[in-house]
């Protein structure tokens, strides 16, 4: 598949020893080099027009180097640089930040290229071929930057790339510089986003992009083949995608050169989709890198460049995320179009939208339909419409164990959003085996509208089998965005007796999606909800591809009962004491757990 992503690139910066540099300049506070010290940094970069040798990358990697406050284009105002490239159109912002070469410091940018059919060569330092390139603008992209204010506040705690929070919270050391294996003196810097928690008066280049040019071409550059572009407008939750970027490039290029990793849309937010969450997986130094979209429909399967990875998204206070930000291609353009003059002889920038999608795509929607918000005073969740006629839901009890005090609002987003009312007719309490409750909405005239998902029955449980977790984690009722999707298997089915009393599957898992819904990918069957994820009990930290679901098969029989003679007594049979299932449930390994349970693995 290496061929098929010649398009990306690896972006070398660096400031060599004592040149004029001012420490004191810079913006970010993940370097520790000084005015004597050389600065080398890497991220990845999108050949987006490699016929004229024209780079998109992150900015962030210029921060090093920037010297005073940015310059702020006005629409009124002459266009501040030249190229043959951009159609006219589209709406130019009031104003736009940006830099130009000679408001940073001295520094020296590379772009490695990689080169084609070099699996045939023995020798694998030849695998890329370096060319010198110019810094042309370093721009921000507003619509970017205004969603990630808006999601990812400072209060929140978030923390991105080079940052590991602490007990406390607080940013520790850990993790902040990757040393190679052989010499103490070379080390990697992650770009990261660590102003995003800074102080709001410091210009935060997270949602910062630069163009760069590459000085002399050599045939084998002009020669590969301008990417084709999607609008991220048409992306809906589930979509896979393909990120393609250089991790820790300072260190060895030849390894980590283009590397690929896959996943699903996971949420999309902002005009035009600019802001996408996803799944796959990106490094530090990844930024910059393209994001594709393969589209269902077509025979040839053409790879489609439909953002630019922003940055990993790693904590938010104690809880890891392991997700990743990117940045619609189209937003990137259009800002960047905003500063460069259209004199006639460019060429179109013509974006494809259509998108074929398959069966894993209407069990994603349908999934989404059924899956709500609980909201209990300041504590939110997810739930699962189980019965749509009667308005009956599921959710967890940590959820909804407030709700003496609070009332408790469900929101449903399909087929637009509502908030409704909802009384409480089951809670399972702290010490029960299973962590649920149960809800009745109140607003009887709006059930009509509700969509149920289908239940799981024996034969879904599958180990290995494809799965996706649908829930409202990470991001709170305050915004309006739809259930986020992740992606995964089934890793563990643990039964007693033969009958299931815990799931557990490799979907990224995160606070908010409790209560959520885990979903067969191939048939849309509802197989669990989403209980808790695992935590490291000496640091604090969540692992969240280490996730837990109740089984379907445990919480049918007993709702079946309840449908039938509406006696919610019927329910406190899930709060009946089993000691095997509730020790599993604890992660304690007993002599019991030991007999009961077949090739259970340690957690």
């Amino acid at each position: 598949m290496e061929e098929t992503f010649m398009d990306n690139c690896v972006v070398h910066v660096n400031k060599p020893t004592n040149t004029n540099y001012s420490a004191s300049s810079r913006h970010t506070t993940n370097a520790k080099s000084t005015a004597n010290e050389p600065i080398d940094l890497s991220c990845s970069g999108v050949l987006i027009h490699p016929s004229k040798g024209l780079v998109l990358t992150s900015g962030i990697i210029f921060t090093e180097f920037v010297k005073h406050r940015p310059r702020i284009y006005s629409q009124f105002a002459t266009k501040p640089y030249r190229h043959h490239w951009f159609e006219p159109g589209g709406t130019t912002p009031k104003n736009i930040r940006y830099y130009s070469p000679k408001d940073l410091d001295f520094f020296k940018v590379e772009v490695g290229v990689a080169k084609r059919n070099h699996a045939k060569t023995r020798n694998s330092s030849k695998t890329f071929t370096v060319f010198d390139a110019e810094l042309i603008v370093l721009w921000k992209c507003e619509d970017l930057a205004e969603e990630i204010q808006r999601l990812f506040p400072a209060n929140d705690n978030w923390h991105f790339a080079e940052e590991v929070p602490g007990h406390d919270g607080k940013p520790s050391q850990r993790g902040k510089t990757t040393k190679t294996w052989d010499d103490d003196k070379h080390f990697v810097e992650p770009v990261g986003m660590s102003s995003l928690t800074k102080d709001d008066t410091v210009e935060n280049f997270v949602s910062w992009m630069a163009l760069l040019k590459i000085k002399k071409m050599d045939d084998c550059v002009k020669k590969i083949r301008k990417p084709f572009l999607h609008s991220s407008s048409s992306l809906h939750q589930g979509d896979p995608l393909y990120l393609c970027g250089t991790p820790f490039g300072s260190m060895c290029p030849s390894v980590f050169l283009n590397s690929v990793s896959k996943g699903i849309v996971t949420n999309t937010s902002g005009p035009g989709n600019v802001l996408i969450i996803t799944d796959a997986r990106c490094m530090p130094g990844s930024e910059g890198g393209g994001v594709y979209i393969i589209p269902r429909n077509e025979s040839s399967r053409k790879r489609r460049l439909v953002g630019m990875i922003v940055a990993p998204l790693c904590w938010k206070a104690n809880e890891w995320i392991g997700l990743s930000l990117a940045c619609s291609i189209k937003s990137v353009l259009d800002s960047l179009k905003a500063l460069v003059h259209w004199d006639g002889n460019s060429e179109p920038i013509v974006y494809e939208d259509a998108i074929m999608r398959g069966s894993h795509m209407s069990n994603i929607e349908q999934s989404m339909h059924g899956v709500v918000l609980v909201r209990v005073g300041a504590v939110w969740g997810s739930g699962v419409i189980l019965e749509r006629s009667e308005g009956i839901i599921v959710t967890c009890y940590h959820v909804i164990k407030n709700a003496k005090k609070n009332k408790v609002q469900v929101r449903v987003d399909h087929p637009h959003q509502q908030w409704l009312s909802a009384e409480v007719i089951f809670a399972a309490g702290p010490h029960s085996t299973y962590d649920l409750a149960f809800l009745k909405l109140q607003n009887s005239e709006n059930k009509t509208v509700l969509h149920g998902l289908p239940s799981a029955c024996m034969q879904h449980y599958q180990k290995g089998a494809p799965v996706y977790v649908v829930g409202h984690a990470l991001i709170g009722p305050s915004t309006t965005m739809l259930p986020s999707v992740t992606s995964g298997v089934m890793s563990k089915v643990i039964t007693i007796g033969h009958q299931p009393v815990m799931l557990q599957s490799t979907c990224a898992v995160h606070s908010g999606a409790s209560g959520g819904a885990l979903v067969c990918a191939n048939t849309g069957a509802l197989l669990g909800i989403i209980s808790s994820n695992s935590r490291d009990t000496d640091t604090g930290a969540s692992f969240p591809h280490v996730n837990f679901s109740i089984p379907m098969t445990v919480i049918q029989p007993v709702l079946q009962q309840y449908l039938s003679n509406k006696d919610s007594s019927v329910f406190h049979e899930l709060s009946r004491h089993d000691s095997e299932v509730k020790a599993l449930w604890r992660l304690e390994e007993t002599s019991n757990t030991r007999r009961v349970v077949e090739d259970k693995s340690k957690l």
